[in-house]
């Protein structure tokens, strides 16, 4: 009997410890997946992919795709980057083809039996070399990946630039877009700042726009700062626009007149047009439109307000007129008109209110007001959006439930700076320019928001608009121009651009390069590309801490483009050499950049793990150390305590588990003991019952 209890015991014990068996292996899956969890909170979720699923990303010169520009000669590096994000190892084939302007295929690459194992990540690779046959414009890159019936596609573009490109003018305010249109006194002078930029759009080379004008009045009234304007790649150039009216002229519209700019090309010469329209007055007038900012976005259907300021300078005493009120769309055709008839206009300033019905349609319009008596005396204007805005239904009165309550949001705004260009290179009486974007990430207005520039002299500075409001999740764009003065310094500049109001948006700094000719500016450009390379290579060190590859590959473009540049120096072609040092700067820059943010990331995400460092390890001092040198740049030293603070979190990978596994022996061995020496106590007590039961006599024998 105690044989049969005995092996019942060894069966439960063997159960016991399967079963502790199979909780100690639950525990072990349960942390791996935590640990995978913990794994994709760097991306901020954790998704279950489906079986088949492959992730495919076209990059353009190692960036994921840009918006890039390429002339003759140039080479296009396309890299297909597929990622088999699924569970199940696949097999597919790719194809890569690029399409010009008139959607013919132009270069095709095919890859069959692309074997992708799960988690595997595969680069396949193809260039094209512009060629001269190709057309200006916009040329589109197309890949596929198909595998068992399955089809993942992308496309990307690229632009080919020309030659010289397309020469564009733009007529700045208080002008319309394609004229000059002004109205003085006989004897009297406007000058107008950087009234017409040029600019030649999708070029490859530099050239020189010659500027003339038509015969007679009102052209030979009209002078310009410059008869010849230079003009490099994506580059506006600018030239000021001086009116002067000889005294003996009557008064009357005098409006035929050109002026007009001409370049030359392999291809001919290219010619656009400024349109004159002077009216000669002998009554002299001031006069300012302005529209409310709380009237800058208008819905539809609303009526949009501004406000009129006259000013009557000559002749003295009442002057009646005429003063016409518009509403033109973008392109300055006309929307609606109203006439207040026999205006009465005295000596001080007067100021009239005035509402219009807004157009149906959504978009940018023009609220003008011209001024005239027989002749126009003044006209002036400002600009407002028509917007869709959200209506409520109101409900009947007795029923309840009514509008419902939106949330309300605290109102907040953020400003965010960019520029069109980093580098800008300009002759010392020229002028140059760039494109500031600001963007209002908040959630409410942000109102006269300005551009300031620090580098340079500010009288050298214009921006246009002066100051804007931006309404939240817009974008408002600046055109800065700097006008160069012929004694200036020639030498390599820094300037310090940020947008303002209350706040301040995030600093960006632009490389601006004065010179005397096209080589000093090559020259300034060469020594300014010597200094980047040189901490783009020294940044390029932590490669024995942090993966470089892509890096080093954007490295290798830079390269190339100096190299290019270096040629056409030689070849005294100074402006196609200052077209590949601008090019190749940014370039080196954003190597430096790429390696700052590597290691940033490098180091936060060491940051994160740091609670699997074990704590007899002094891991603090070296987390100081390496963000000092981050900050400092210090490349030569970083990689030292980032490779000590991935081996403290190796050492842990190792301890923790360790200890765990510790812990669980120690537990298992403890219950083994408890479970025995139980064992033996039941055994001991058994046989002293035994042993109590042996001495009680047998009475039923002795019966």
């Amino acid at each position: 009997m105690s044989a049969i209890f005995s092996v019942k015991r060894k069966k439960k014990d063997k159960f016991f410890l399967i079963l502790l068996f199979f909780f100690l292996v639950i525990f072990i899956i349960s942390k791996s997946l935590i640990k995978v969890a913990d794994a994709a909170s760097v991306s901020g979720k954790l998704r279950v992919p489906p079986p088949f699923a492959v992730q495919l990303s076209v990059l353009i010169d190692n960036e994921i795709c840009p918006v890039r520009s390429y002339c003759l000669g140039d080479i296009v590096k396309i890299t297909n980057k597929l990622e088999n994000v699924g569970y199940t190892n696949i097999t597919g084939n790719l194809s890569t083809s690029i399409f010009n302007t008139t959607n013919q295929i132009i270069h095709n690459k095919k890859w069959s039996n692309i074997d992708l194992t799960v988690g595997k990540i595969e680069y396949l690779n193809t260039n094209y070399t512009i060629q001269g046959k190709e057309e200006r414009g916009t040329y589109n890159i197309k890949s596929n990946f198909t595998y068992y019936g399955n089809l993942t596609e992308l496309t990307c573009s690229f632009e080919v630039k020309k030659d010289i490109g397309i020469l564009q003018r733009f007529v700045f305010p208080p002008f319309p877009p394609d004229k000059i249109v002004d109205t003085l006194q006989p004897g009297r002078t406007n000058i107008y700042p950087s009234a017409i930029q040029f600019l030649i759009d999708k070029a490859c080379n530099s050239t020189t726009a010659i500027l003339n004008k038509t015969i007679g009045i009102p052209a030979e009234w009209i002078s310009l700062s410059q008869d010849e304007i230079y003009l490099f790649p994506d580059s506006p150039n600018s030239t000021d626009v001086n009116i002067t009216i000889p005294s003996n002229i009557p008064e009357g519209v005098y409006d035929n007149g050109t002026i007009f700019a001409y370049v030359f090309s392999n291809g001919g010469y290219q010619t656009v047009q400024i349109g004159l329209n002077i009216t000669v007055s002998y009554n002299d007038f001031l006069m300012k439109v302005t529209v409310p900012n709380e009237n800058k976005r208008i819905c539809q259907g609303g009526h949009v307000n501004a406000i009129i300021n006259l000013t009557k300078i000559y002749p003295p005493g009442e002057v009646n007129a005429n003063l016409t009120y518009q509403i033109l769309y973008n392109n300055w055709t006309v929307y609606s008109e109203k006439t207040d008839y026999n205006l009465s206009i005295i000596d001080n300033e007067t100021i009239i209110p005035y509402s219009m019905v807004v157009p149906p349609s959504t978009g940018d319009y023009i609220f003008l007001a011209r001024l005239e008596k027989n002749l126009t005396l003044a006209q002036n204007y400002d600009t407002f959006e028509v917007i869709s805005c959200p209506t409520t239904t109101e409900l009947p009165p007795g029923i309840s439930g009514g509008r419902k309550e939106e949330p309300q949001i605290s109102q907040i705004y953020k400003i965010v700076l960019n520029v069109s260009d980093e580098i800008l290179s300009v002759i010392t009486g020229n002028k140059t320019s760039f494109i500031a974007s600001v963007n209002n990430t908040g959630t409410d207005v942000a109102k006269s928001i300005r551009i300031v520039v620090d580098g340079v002299p500010s009288e050298w500075v214009s921006v246009f608009p002066s100051i804007n409001n931006i309404y939240p999740g817009d974008i408002g764009r600046y055109l800065v121009v700097i006008d160069v003065p012929k004694n200036a310094t020639p030498g390599i500049y820094n300037l310090n651009v940020k947008a303002k109001d209350d706040t301040e948006s995030n600093t960006v700094v632009i490389t601006l390069i004065i010179g005397r000719n096209p080589k000093e500016i090559a020259d300034l450009l060469l020594t300014e590309v010597d200094r980047v390379k040189t901490e783009a290579e020294r940044s390029l060190l932590v490669k024995n801490c942090i993966d470089t590859t892509v890096i080093k590959t954007i490295y290798d473009d830079a390269q190339y483009a100096v190299e290019r540049g270096k040629e056409e120096y030689d070849k005294k072609n100074y402006a196609g050499a200052i077209n590949w040092f601008e090019y190749a700067i940014p370039v080196e820059k954003k190597v430096v950049s790429k390696v700052d943010i590597t290691l940033e990331m490098e180091l936060e995400t060491s940051n994160s793990s740091r609670i699997i460092i074990p704590p007899f390890v002094k891991s603090k001092e070296q987390f100081q150390l390496a963000g000092t040198y981050l900050e400092g740049k210090n490349y030569e030293k970083i990689c030292d305590p980032l490779e000590k603070v991935k081996n403290y979190i190796l050492i842990g990978l190792i301890f923790w588990p360790a200890i765990i596994i510790i812990l669980i022996i120690l537990i298992i061995l403890f219950v083994i003991y408890y479970r025995i020496r139980r064992r033996r106590e039941r055994a001991r007590i058994l046989m002293e019952v035994k042993q109590r039961l042996d001495r009680i006599p047998d009475v039923e024998g002795r019966a």
